[in-house]
């Protein structure tokens, strides 16, 4: 009793849409059940439906304009002795009704047969803009309690979908087209180019893979919704399921590029492997979470608010450390690279889209909540599907970044960490442990091989320190049993 439940819906006039030629329309058939006891009042309203454009808001209710200021729609006893409204019992409505923007129906107690009672309709929307519909019990009295069930169909001229997340459509699937092109590319190059592959490389690919299946699942799911006004809530999962797994993957691969793998360091440490490991797990389950509270709310299943609250406060905490995380390994390995000016300013440029990424979306954050203060957002409908959209152009972006610049070439380890030989760290003795970067991204993998075969055969010629039946190991050879391995450009005696 006393209760207004309501549906929001972005719609366009026939002739403001942007595609499609169909008359948008609200269709509604709505079965209202008196679930306890009711005797002698046959004028007693029970049940009342509100259709309204947003420009009729103000006329709806008694309260302040704005979200900060509770807004009241039942009219109460004590509404009606202070003259705030004219029917107790019901819906305060200031304004003429049945007009082309607000259509409103009520159910008497006599019109009820046994105890149920039915209010249908089908209203066509000649407004662009939000359309909504209230459904209320405003007995403050009897306390009355009514069981409500029926469909409720809006429709838009080019088919099902809300004008507020129609952005979508189009969105995934020129997503999709865009990773697929970066697929198909990153594929040939791959075929062209595998030898020397290096595993950050199989990483990219992988997330390339993932975001071009997300995109598809998304895009016939909106397709799907636009065209029969369903919600597949297996094609929901699986597309939850590959966001979420996406999302992972674009910060696990930003952290492992920040930390400089395969650039400053040719192998993960342990510790490492098992930290950002533990951290993917995770957020993979906060952000799996999340997903799961808002595919349930979309399918109607209730969520119990605190279980909501803690899955949002824990994503937020990890999302907080991977961002924490990888903007320290950015300023250590940008650190290291001062002296070398490719690496150097690749990974500059890489710092410079974060931070833009970040201010960016603190700027979209501050004006929602400037649009939410000033409750305005029926005003810019069409733009709610930004919101939330924003960060997959965002993603879109790093993802195409790190997959230039470590696109497989002719010399896949252009940019590779790489000890020199004892005459070459002479010339350059920065770098931690006496080894130095690669300062030279030009020189082939084929070129450092005959180099160190040549600094091989000077080795046996002149007897230097490789003996003692220690045996050095070339790219691609183990070590014999009981053998120790000796990195030869820093323990070479001969001449570089």
């Amino acid at each position: 009793s006393g209760n207004v439940v309501y549906q929001r819906f972005g719609a366009y006039s026939k002739e403001d849409s942007p595609f499609g030629g169909s008359t948008p329309y609200l269709r509604y058939d709505i079965a209202f059940t008196v679930t306890s006891a009711v005797m002698g009042y046959p004028n007693l309203t029970l049940g009342e439906i509100l259709a309204f454009h947003y420009l009729r808001r103000p006329s709806i209710g008694y309260g302040g304009p704005s979200v900060l200021e509770k807004r009241v729609y039942c009219c109460s006893k004590s509404l009606y002795d202070q003259g705030k409204c004219n029917h107790p019992n019901s819906l305060i409505i200031d304004s003429l009704l049945d007009r082309d923007d607000i259509f409103y129906q009520r159910l008497n107690f006599s019109q009820y047969v046994g105890q149920s009672a039915q209010l249908k309709r089908y209203v066509e929307l000649h407004h662009t803009g939000i359309w909504y519909i209230f459904i209320a019990n405003c007995d403050t009295e009897m306390d009355i309690d009514l069981k409500i069930t029926g469909p409720i169909e809006w429709k838009n001229p080019y088919g099902y979908l809300p004008g507020q997340i129609l952005g979508f459509l189009p969105m995934y699937w020129i997503m999709a087209i865009i990773y697929g092109g970066i697929l198909v590319i990153w594929i040939v190059a791959v075929f062209r180019n595998h030898k020397d592959m290096m595993d950050l490389q199989h990483g990219i690919a992988v997330v390339i893979l993932i975001s071009l299946v997300e995109n598809l699942l998304w895009a016939c799911d909106y397709s799907s919704y636009n065209s029969n006004g369903h919600i597949s809530d297996v094609t929901n999962v699986f597309g939850s399921l590959f966001s979420s797994a996406k999302l992972t993957l674009v910060r696990t691969l930003l952290l492992v590029v920040a930390v400089g793998y395969t650039i400053t360091r040719p192998t993960m440490t342990q510790g490492y492997i098992v930290g950002i490991g533990i951290l993917t797990i995770l957020y993979f389950i906060g952000e799996a979470s999340n997903q799961y509270i808002s595919v349930s709310e979309t399918a109607g299943v209730p969520v119990p608010s605190n279980l909501e609250l803690f899955a949002f406060g824990f994503l937020a905490i990890v999302n907080a450390a991977f961002f924490g995380w990888i903007a320290f390994e950015l300023y250590m390995t940008i650190s290291k690279l001062k002296s070398e000016g490719e690496k150097h300013a690749m990974y500059l440029r890489l710092s410079i889209l974060l931070v833009l990424s970040i201010a960016t979306s603190l700027i979209i954050v501050m004006i929602q909540m400037f649009i939410s203060l000033t409750d305005s957002a029926d005003i810019h409908f069409r733009a709610w599907w930004l919101w939330e959209s924003y960060w997959e152009f965002i993603y879109l972006l790093c993802i195409s970044f790190v997959a230039w610049v470590w696109r497989p070439t002719e010399n896949n380890s252009r940019y590779a960490y790489m000890e020199l030989s004892a005459d070459e760290e002479m010339k350059h003795p920065e770098g931690p442990d006496n080894a130095v970067l690669d300062a030279e991204p030009e020189t082939t993998s084929i070129d450092r091989k005959q180099r160190r075969q040549e600094q091989a055969q000077q080795s046996d010629q002149k007897g230097g320190e490789v003996s003692g039946g220690k045996k050095w190991k070339g790219k691609g050879e183990g070590l014999v049993d009981g053998e120790e391995e000796i990195d030869l450009d820093s323990h070479s005696s001969g001449e570089g």
